[in-house]
């Protein structure tokens, strides 16, 4: 009887895994913030909002408590909340794709005048409460360009990628930091035209 238990258990363990196992639709989405911003209920134009706050002409935060750029302690930040990305909108659930949905990567690109050999300085950081990997919860810019905070991106790593396992309906927020905004940053930050925000998250049924 213990055998036959025992296999029972073994059996509906692999049942288990091979539905978890089963491969996932994989999505890559751009966002623009500087669009989001805009057609939102407490709508603003990101340049113009930067580079007010920047230069003095606006002490802000513009936006809501949500979805909102501010300037503190000379550090500019950009503020946008995951459900407000509206992602679960792109493959509706009624396609019967899958029920789970959650975010593999993300990556920024940072439309500015950069002059050569010169970098970007900032700090893309989840807000929320939902346990990460250690060192998962933010990566640092320095290319601007589809930029994943990493020297080489690689979807095989053993390990997990910063923001894995978010779930793209997320009540909490993303946040985007640039230091020394009024200082080395502050010509950069005048030219800055968007945020564009590439995420690439999984679909999958959870049985």
């Amino acid at each position: 009887m213990c055998s036959e238990a025992l296999m029972l258990n073994l059996v509906t363990m692999e049942e288990a895994y091979l539905k978890w196992e089963a491969r996932a639709l994989d999505v890559d989405r751009t966002l623009s913030l500087a669009e989001l911003y805009l057609h939102m209920p407490d709508g603003f134009d990101l340049r113009d909002t930067s580079r007010k706050l920047i230069n003095g002409e606006s002490t802000g935060p513009i936006g809501n408590d949500d979805n909102k750029v501010t300037l503190e302690q000379n550090t500019l930040s950009a503020t946008i909340k995951i459900a407000d990305l509206k992602l679960p909108n792109d493959y509706p659930t009624d396609l019967k794709l899958g029920n789970v949905r959650r975010i593999k990567q993300i990556s920024v690109s940072l439309p500015a005048l950069i002059g050569p050999y010169q970098d970007i300085q900032a700090v893309l950081e989840y807000t929320g409460n939902l346990q990460l990997s250690n060192g998962c919860k933010a990566i640092a810019i320095s290319r601007g360009v589809n930029d994943s905070g990493q020297f080489q991106l690689d979807f095989n790593d053993s390990k997990y990628l910063p923001f894995e396992g978010i779930p793209i309906e997320d009540q909490e927020g993303l946040t985007l930091q640039f230091p020394n905004a009024n200082e080395k940053q502050k010509a950069l930050l005048n030219s800055l035209t968007d945020i564009i925000l590439h995420i690439r998250y999984t679909i999958r049924d959870n049985g």
